[in-house]
């Protein structure tokens, strides 16, 4: 089941991306340069048998060249560091995911 997350629900999601970024550069993994503020975002709350989760895309402005950031498909996410998705676990209240690469090997995460 899809839904739209609450304004308070996507403050804690971007509070818990922005620890997450934080974590990733202090341990040397890549992050985008730009803050979260910077970037589109767009949020999706996903309820699956895993639990309840709020899906992220992130994109730079510089990567649209134009087009509606509300008309691209989810599936072009996780491409780099302008083009990344986050997935945060409502009932933990934390992010349990954050790609900027298909190249992210599993477990280095978030």
């Amino acid at each position: 089941m899809y839904w739209q997350p609450t304004e308070a629900q996507i403050q804690e999601v971007e509070r818990a991306v922005d620890e997450a970024i934080e974590a990733r550069k202090v341990e040397g993994k890549e992050v985008s340069s730009l803050p979260l503020s910077a970037h589109v975002r767009r949020y999706i709350g996903v309820t699956t048998d895993r639990g309840v989760i709020i899906y992220g895309h992130i994109i730079s402005p510089s990567w649209l060249h134009g087009a509606d950031p509300q008309t691209l498909r989810d599936s072009a996410c996780h491409g780099r560091l302008d083009d990344w998705g986050i997935e945060f676990d409502v009932t933990l209240g934390s992010v349990t995911d954050i790609s900027f690469s298909a190249g992210d090997p599993p477990g280095s995460r978030p």
